[in-house]
């Protein structure tokens, strides 16, 4: 990490660009007072939920970050704050966008923007910050590869950090792989709404919550477990009725038809996975119980 943890200070300095560009626009060229506006779109929430976990996904990379801190005893604080700016940043864009351009708000908001320099300005910074955020997304993976390439070829598992020809052509590979999907995936909102319904609400939610619980049970509060319970039926319920709603929306797309359920139909959804959810987990705190008190 330390060898590319400088670009995250262009990564973020380009999203802060990206974000007054946005917010700047949407007061220029936006006219809140002749746009429709919905307080509530109980339908759209599912699949705001699976893209909303996306802004803030980064738990594959936070094990990595812990273990370069110098202080690891700072790594709470550094949480904390990191999520802290995460939605100050992302709050000001998603607000005044809806506000200034209502429901004809275009996913993504760039788009909304126009054609001219300040969609352009905006477009080349999200570019930048995506090209100088993904060594650090990539990190854990390129090192899992390394360690595999590494031990499959026999060689010692600090042979590629110190040759850099292997390292870059492994590095490259797999940037040259990801570039072939992401250009050739023509439902790119409906998939990544797939996948943080699925394996990225895995690693935000369920895991470290289960995980902590597993630890933890003889140390924390009953009213802390309680919390968890509560925390993991809301992301079980939003993550089930997301990862529904994104399939829909990848049946729609390739079939190119336009499915319209009742609302009485969605709701019934949402109660029976409820339903579910209130079980699973009932089970699961359960056996998670009978488990620390057979091992006293």
């Amino acid at each position: 990490m330390k060898e590319i943890s400088w670009v995250a200070v262009f990564g973020m300095s380009a999203t802060a660009l990206t974000v007054v560009v946005i917010c700047v626009s949407s007061i220029i060229y936006g006219d809140s007072s002749r746009k429709d506006h919905v307080f509530v779109n109980a339908q759209q929430y599912p699949y705001a939920f699976s893209v909303f976990l996306f802004a803030f996904g980064g738990h594959n990379v936070f094990p990595a970050i812990q273990e370069s801190m110098e202080n690891k005893e700072d790594y709470f604080k550094m949480m904390n704050v990191s999520f802290l700016f995460t939605i100050i940043l992302y709050l000001p864009p998603s607000i005044l966008a809806y506000l200034y351009y209502g429901t004809e708000v275009q996913s993504p908001v760039l788009l909304s923007l126009g054609h001219g320099a300040p969609s352009q300005v905006a477009t080349i910074a999200i570019t930048l910050h995506i090209w100088l955020t993904i060594p650090i997304i990539n990190n854990p993976l390129n090192l899992w590869l390394e360690e595999w390439v590494a031990s499959r070829f026999k060689y010692s598992n600090d042979y590629l950090s110190h040759h850099f020809l292997p390292r870059f052509l492994l590095r490259t590979f797999v940037l040259a792989i990801q570039t072939a999907i992401a250009c050739s995936l023509p439902f790119f909102g409906d998939i990544m709404a797939f996948i943080g319904a699925s394996t990225v609400s895995a690693t935000i939610f369920f895991l470290p919550c289960f995980f902590y619980l597993k630890l933890k049970w003889d140390e924390i509060k009953l009213v802390e477990k309680i919390w968890v319970f509560i925390l993991l039926l809301l992301a079980t319920i939003g993550s089930a009725v997301g990862l529904y709603t994104a399939v829909l929306g990848l049946v729609q797309d390739v079939s190119q038809n336009t499915y319209t359920l009742p609302d009485w139909f969605f709701y019934i959804i949402i109660g029976c996975l409820t339903y579910f959810s209130i079980v699973v987990l009932g089970v699961s705190m359960w056996k998670l119980y009978e488990n620390h008190r057979l091992s006293r």
